[in-house]
């Protein structure tokens, strides 16, 4: 990338695209609950979503408001992640820094969401119903992707947009 190009890298794009279409999805799935449920009639579309509450039981749970919220936080991030794209796609050179925040958004509200399982918030009881390889491939696995791409993608948007700016070249 010379020094000129601030374009958001193509796998940051992908990345976002792919992001938005399943935060829409599972956004849908929880916010039209009941109807979404297993025995809901809109349940035949969101097949992965009805097995998955099986495993993350807060899918599941009608009184859980937290997952409502995340559901809301995931509308917000698409909308953002749109403009990113509109931005990207008309090469605004703000593309970057606000894919840089989304991407930031996606890594904490993830970690957010992750650490209601652990012990600091008295969560563990919403696991143990899980086996040991289902807790770490479909509980575990199928999260972490949400924490180690932003990660990455927040690791790369960083060094080009530290790299990249004016105050950078004072700097050095």
């Amino acid at each position: 990338m010379h020094r000129g190009d601030l374009r958001v890298p193509t796998w940051i794009v992908v990345w976002t695209i792919v992001s938005s279409l399943i935060c829409l999805y599972d956004a849908t799935f929880v916010l039209l609950r009941p109807r979404t449920l297993e025995r809901g009639d809109l349940a035949f579309l969101f097949g992965g979503h009805v097995f998955y509450s099986t495993i993350d039981v807060k899918y599941g749970d009608m009184e859980d408001q937290f997952v409502i919220a995340q559901s809301l936080l995931n509308l917000i991030e698409i909308l953002i992640s749109v403009a990113v794209l509109i931005m990207h796609f008309k090469s605004d050179r703000r593309a970057p820094l606000l894919a840089f925040l989304v991407h930031a958004f996606t890594f904490w509200k993830t970690v957010l969401y992750m650490i209601q399982y652990t012990p600091l918030c008295n969560g563990s009881k919403l696991v143990e119903h899980l086996d040991w390889v289902t807790y770490v491939t479909l509980f575990l696995g199928t999260n972490g992707w949400w924490i180690v791409i932003p990660l990455l993608c927040l690791k790369s948007l960083w060094k080009m947009l530290s790299s990249s700016t004016p105050i950078a070249d004072k700097i050095k």
